[in-house]
């Protein structure tokens, strides 16, 4: 996807009161689900997103020893 037709789409979104499947299927490429683990005896999935414009986003996660509100 070419960068002037991602500006058109994000223009045209910058109002969104609703997110409707619509504006989802305009920006995401796919969602991948992976297989449940355990992790600290809790149940733990990933999910993956990828965009239709970046790609796949990863957010910075905190330190372990870091504290999370």
């Amino acid at each position: 996807m070419n960068v002037d037709n991602s500006i058109v789409k994000v223009c045209k979104y910058t109002d969104v009161r609703e997110l409707t499947p619509e504006i989802i299927w305009e920006f995401v490429e796919r969602i991948e689900i992976f297989k449940p683990k355990r992790m600290n005896g809790r149940k733990v999935q990933k999910m993956r997103i990828v965009w239709n414009c970046i790609g796949e986003f990863i957010p910075p996660q905190p330190h372990q020893d870091e504290k999370t509100a």
